[in-house]
């Protein structure tokens, strides 16, 4: 039975027929009483019996189809779920209807679609059947051009052209060639696939391959040869209805080689050229798209980076014995003088307890009252993608901030070091905790707790 929807589908065909009539009837410039005049020398019985054939044809096409999408056991239940040979034709009309009007056969997808849905199976199985129809298509209409040559020989009416034999010969070759190319190295050459279109391409040729199994291949091609022979006297009837009398042979030749013919002899128009131009392009597009491509841009943009200098502001850097204040300025101004002048651009900053952008040659420093290496890690790791490096001048007498590095730490850029001082670090000395009575009189004693930590040598 044909469902609700395919049902308005068909009532619906009528009323764009009787639109597109009065668009003609109306807008377009006909001579209407010749054409009137060639409606009625048309003998209207053959005509009727030919439109009756075309749609009959569409019977066996749909019982095909049915074997077809049975052998390929599309549905998973042994073609429990395959719609009835009546529902099949009309989806296979609904096809043809929806080629005639749209672009790249997208009825056939259309047909794949419902399929699928009629049949609870997958689109890409679904598929696979409409391909091997069109192949068992391909090889009935072969042999009928084959068997209208021999006609054509035997009566002698006229001699076929070469070319014709040509193409037979060659679409069965390629018909072979692609069927044991999707047969033996099919699933090998998936593999270089995206995943979503292997798996669809694998669902496609097994529906397709499992359709010509040896047992079913002859009854298709039986029914297919049916539904073109009742094509080719649709074709002869609406001739000798209108009066032009053709040998028989010459009419399976003119229905199964007019596309082939057409093709050859109009590809040079600039028309004809521009829309096969636009069908083969969409075709790519769509292609294209469905094998994912990734584009990916490099962009290079190239540009001189910055080096860091942090110099450790703290109260101890003054205290060394070796090197005074004045000399370790005048040492960290002349090292940077240097930088400049190899054009490296260098950025001085100072730290001691804070981090201080404001560096000048000319600024007194050495006054910070405790040295925070954290915070100036933290300043690298954040600006790493900015600076080529670090240089770090310190004498490393750390006591405020974190000195051990996390688990997440992570730096790409280079951390120079430069030591101030004697390698025995200086005695730092510092004053934890003060413990006194809460309440004491003037001229009491009284007893003082002082906690005092020291960092370094005490005999130093």
């Amino acid at each position: 039975m044909i469902n609700s929807r395919s049902k308005k589908l068909f009532l619906f065909f009528p009323l764009i027929i009787l639109f597109l009539s009065f668009i003609v009837w109306r807008f377009v410039n006909f001579e209407w009483d010749r054409v009137l005049d060639n409606i009625q020398s048309i003998h209207i019985g053959k005509y009727i019996l030919a439109g009756m054939l075309y749609y009959l044809s569409f019977i066996f096409r749909g019982l095909r189809w049915k074997m077809i999408a049975k052998e390929a056991n599309i549905d998973n239940a042994s073609g429990k779920n395959i719609p009835s040979t009546i529902k099949l034709s009309g989806i296979i009309l609904i096809g043809w209807f929806a080629n005639s009007v749209a672009f790249m056969r997208l009825g056939d997808l259309y047909r794949g679609v419902l399929l699928s849905k009629e049949s609870k199976s997958s689109l890409s199985m679904s598929l696979g059947t409409i391909f091997a129809e069109r192949i068992q298509d391909m090889i009935s209409v072969s042999i009928l051009i084959v068997a209208s040559i021999g006609i054509i020989a035997f009566t002698g009416s006229i001699n076929p052209p070469d070319w014709i034999l040509i193409f037979v010969i060659t679409t069965l070759l390629v018909i072979i060639f692609t069927l044991l190319i999707m047969k033996m190295l099919g699933k090998q050459l998936s593999i270089f696939l995206p995943t979503k279109i292997r798996d669809f391409y694998l669902n496609f040729q097994k529906a397709a391959l499992d359709s010509f199994s040896k047992k079913a291949i002859s009854p298709q091609l039986l029914l297919g040869i049916i539904g073109w022979i009742l094509e080719i006297l649709r074709f002869g009837l609406v001739a000798s209805a209108l009066g032009i009398d053709i040998a028989i042979g010459i009419i399976i030749l003119s229905t199964l080689v007019t596309l082939s013919f057409v093709f050859k002899n109009t590809l040079h128009l600039l028309e004809v050229r521009f829309i096969f131009f636009i069908r083969l392009l969409l075709f790519s597009i769509l292609i294209f798209l469905l094998l994912e491509p990734k584009l990916i841009l490099n962009k290079n943009t190239s540009f001189q980076k910055d080096w860091n200098l942090y110099i450790d502001n703290s109260l101890s850097m003054a205290y060394h014995k070796n090197t005074s204040s004045l000399s370790i300025t005048k040492g960290i101004n002349e090292f940077i003088e240097k930088l400049k002048v190899k054009d490296i651009n260098i950025i001085p900053f100072i730290f001691g307890s804070e981090l201080d952008t404001n560096y000048a040659i000319d600024k007194e420093i050495f006054f910070s009252s405790s040295t925070n290496i954290e915070q100036v890690i933290n300043h690298i790791e954040f600006n790493q993608q900015k600076i080529s490096g670090a240089i770090l001048i310190t004498d490393g007498q750390v006591n405020s901030g974190n000195v051990k590095l996390s688990k997440d730490f992570n730096l790409d850029v280079p951390i120079h070091s430069i030591g101030v001082g004697n390698e025995i670090p200086l005695v730092d000395v510092s004053i934890q905790s003060v413990e006194i009575p809460p309440a004491i009189l003037k001229g009491d004693n009284i007893d003082l707790k002082v906690t005092v930590s020291s960092i370094g040598d005490i005999n130093e």
